[in-house]
């Protein structure tokens, strides 16, 4: 069925001769941001509705030769956006060694250099308690390093603190006043 015919021309024949310069004028718009309606209807006709523009517009972007400029050209714009830290690096101490370039223009690249490179990165060391946990605290005041703590390590200290503060009262005289074992009754 080689023989099929849209509008009196061969499928096949179509199929040979590749998108035409309104199709890569098509893909180009697409790949670069433009919805599929609005680059329909700035290339092929500025006139149509917005519903019949979106629907030509996805078909055309469907045909296979037009979906691979599509791609073809995002993938061309995507290689050229990214660059390396190593790239850029040197294309900030060529700026820096430029004769041409102004004192304050070299101090920027310096300056965005030492950044990049993380030379002026602020010196940082973690310390760690057995087995890689979090140190724990000698105080047993309520301090903000015990938020520090993990919450089983939390857990573990308020039940030390509890059962130290029951044999604290244990072995208080039974003949003391209340006040002193209800510290909120005062």
């Amino acid at each position: 069925m080689v023989a099929e015919r849209e509008n009196g021309h061969s499928l096949a024949r179509k199929l040979q001769r590749g998108p035409t310069t309104r199709q890569l004028q098509f893909a180009q718009l697409v790949a670069t941001g433009t919805s599929q309606a609005e680059a329909y209807r700035k290339v092929f006709n500025p006139n149509l509705k917005p519903q019949i523009a979106a629907i030509r517009g996805y078909r055309t972007s469907c045909l296979p030769w037009v979906s691979w400029e599509i791609s073809r050209i995002r993938a061309r714009s995507e290689a050229k956006k990214l660059l390396s830290v190593n790239d850029r690096l040197e294309i900030l101490a060529r700026g820096a060694q430029d004769p041409d370039a102004t004192w304050g223009e070299r101090a920027i690249c310096i300056r965005e250099y030492g950044k990049l490179a993380g030379d002026l990165a602020p010196q940082r060391q973690e310390i760690f308690g057995p087995s890689g946990g979090p140190i724990p605290i000698k105080d047993e005041s309520q301090s903000p390093l015990i938020l520090r703590l993990a919450v089983r390590d939390r857990i573990a200290l308020f039940k030390q603190r509890r059962e130290a503060e029951a044999a604290a009262l244990a072995a208080l005289p039974p003949n003391l006043p209340n006040a002193i074992s209800s510290p909120g009754s005062r």
